[in-house]
């Protein structure tokens, strides 16, 4: 069997990078180039991973403020970053990601939302009030970005306005078919 490195076989190597979370991290441990890592592994044809893995620090849904919003669901954050940094624990920089994520993400399900005045759903507004989407006459969705809400105003056919908040976690429960991330 090659040797690899003079210290670890092609097969152990294949093992390691299958459970160690980065090429990084075993360059280190053996210490030589990333490059070098890859360029073996390519040549035993393991297929190399793009981006956050599994374990990874960077993926997004592992962060500080992912965990202690699924901690306190109902917990409503300020709109202050530094305000949710001390109510969370959290470093400003980690609340910063996870909302640069969350928005995009917002932006991404909003503009997939099929037209509501087609749609026969019925929506529940802030004074829980129960109204069928095919009553609106106008309607406009507004991103909140810190509380990763949606907010759809809407003018009602005959007479009157109607405010909706959704999460996207509703939203995309509610039109299943419509909304894929």
């Amino acid at each position: 069997m090659k040797r690899l490195l003079s210290r670890i076989t092609i097969d152990d190597l294949k093992a390691l990078y299958e459970t160690t979370v980065s090429i990084s991290e075993i360059a280190q441990k053996f210490k030589v180039s990333n490059r070098t890592i890859r360029n073996h592994l390519k040549k035993a044809g393991v297929q190399i991973h793009r981006g956050p893995r599994k374990g990874s620090h960077c993926f997004p849904h592992h962060s500080c403020l992912a965990k202690w919003l699924q901690d306190h669901p109902q917990q409503i954050l300020p709109r202050r970053i530094s305000s949710i940094a001390l109510l969370t624990g959290c470093s400003i920089n980690e609340i910063k990601t996870y909302i640069y994520r969350r928005r995009k993400e917002l932006r991404e399900v909003a503009q997939k939302l099929p037209d509501l005045k087609t749609t026969s759903v019925v929506l529940t507004d802030v004074l829980g009030r129960r109204i069928p989407a095919k009553a609106f006459q106008r309607y406009k969705l507004y991103l909140d970005k810190v509380r990763f809400q949606i907010v759809l105003k809407a003018e009602l056919k005959p007479r009157g306005k109607a405010t909706f908040v959704f999460s996207l976690i509703f939203l995309r429960s509610l039109f299943k078919e419509e909304v894929k991330k």
